[in-house]
């Protein structure tokens, strides 16, 4: 592990337990979230979720691109997390299928998005998710808790959302300019960690892809009643 004191940020390389584990969850839930592919592609031909020139290959490789926070999410004492501009339900759905004992609040502005990801969360069975179709800012989280996000939002961005809101952590997944989002930060009152997905080859998908953990140094309280 090396530090970079100026912007008070940890820098990983990925584990070999998360690229394992990240394959195993692939095979082990195939069918559960071959299903959630092929209902994604469905829908992007009426909405738009994902690129239309991504290909099903394509798509499995941001599946397995979502499942490299399972590690964190895994091993947190955090019950519920929000997949804040999940668009077509990437990260949270994959995290839904494969942690059944968390539950995923799928959250995006876009009104069409909400009835494909309510149609896809309903063929799924998935009865651990559910969905919050508003900006962000505007959700109530009335106990802390962790908030996941896939190339949604600049770091800056999702932090001013936030703002006061009990939340423990944030997990972004980001590509490699994150560092020039960075700057303005109040640094003091968050600890970050960088972690490199480059090992997750041969395909290149994966170069310069991050994931971002950023932590508030002091908690947060949920607001009182």
């Amino acid at each position: 592990m090396s530090s970079n004191s100026l912007i008070n940020i940890s820098l990983h390389d990925v584990s070999r337990e998360t690229l394992v584990l990240a394959d195993t969850l692939m095979s082990v839930h195939g069918p559960a979230l071959s299903a959630y592919v092929d209902r994604l592609l469905w829908w992007n031909r009426k909405v738009n979720l994902v690129s239309r020139d991504m290909s099903r290959d394509d798509v499995l490789l941001h599946v397995k691109h979502s499942l490299m926070v399972v590690s964190s999410i895994r091993s947190s004492t955090i019950d519920t997390w929000i997949d804040t501009g999940t668009g077509g339900g990437l990260p949270g759905i994959p995290l839904a299928i494969v942690l059944p004992d968390k539950h995923f609040i799928l959250n995006d502005v876009v009104e069409k998005k909400g009835i494909a990801l309510k149609d896809m969360v309903v063929a799924l069975g998935l009865k651990n998710t559910s969905l919050q179709i508003c900006d962000v800012a505007t959700v109530v989280f009335d106990k802390p808790i962790g908030v996941v996000t896939k190339h949604a939002f600049k770091i800056g961005d999702i932090m001013s959302r936030l703002d006061k809101k009990p939340w423990q952590e944030l997990l972004m997944l980001k590509g490699s300019d994150y560092q020039s989002e960075l700057s303005g930060l109040d640094t003091s009152l968050i600890r970050i960690e960088a972690v490199s997905l480059e090992a997750a080859k041969p395909t290149p998908f994966f170069d310069g892809k991050y994931l971002i953990r950023i932590c508030p140094t002091q908690s947060i309280a949920a607001p009182e009643d």
